[in-house]
């Protein structure tokens, strides 16, 4: 993730991207972060600052986001479900890919390159998962 206070210093009040204490990933030459509207929204780094603005990267609402490499993990708002999907191929209109079934509220990943992922339940409990394992049922 992305340093708090480093995030923090350059992004406005105006801004529409969550408090840095919330999740932030930089993935090659670009950050992305989850909105305060649940949207995906991306800046490039060599533009971050207070005075620029950051664009949306892809459809759908999220509430948790993960990266490893090129692919972007994120928690949908509304199913809590994980999905994936490349920022080499990510679009408005590119599609999330089913990576597990629902209930969850965080997710973090483990191991460089990430090889497990870390899940926190609706019960509150945390799960662990080798990546490579999910499935969406």
């Amino acid at each position: 993730p992305v340093h708090a206070a480093l995030f923090a210093a350059f992004v406005s009040d105006e801004a529409p991207i969550l408090a840095p204490s919330q999740q932030a990933f930089e993935v090659g030459r670009t950050i992305y972060a989850v909105g305060a509207d649940h949207r995906l929204y991306k800046q490039e780094l060599q533009d971050l600052g207070t005075e620029t603005s950051w664009k949306l990267a892809a459809s759908g609402h999220f509430k948790s986001l993960a990266a490893d490499g090129a692919m972007l993990y994120a928690v949908g708002e509304d199913d809590g479900r994980v999905y994936a999907q490349s920022v080499l191929n990510m679009s408005l209109e590119g599609e999330w890919r089913v990576s597990s079934a629902g209930d969850v509220e965080w997710i973090a990943l483990s191991g460089d390159p990430a090889d497990t992922i870390y899940k926190v339940g609706a019960d509150h409990r945390i799960y662990r998962q080798p990546l490579r394992g999910m499935t969406a049922s």
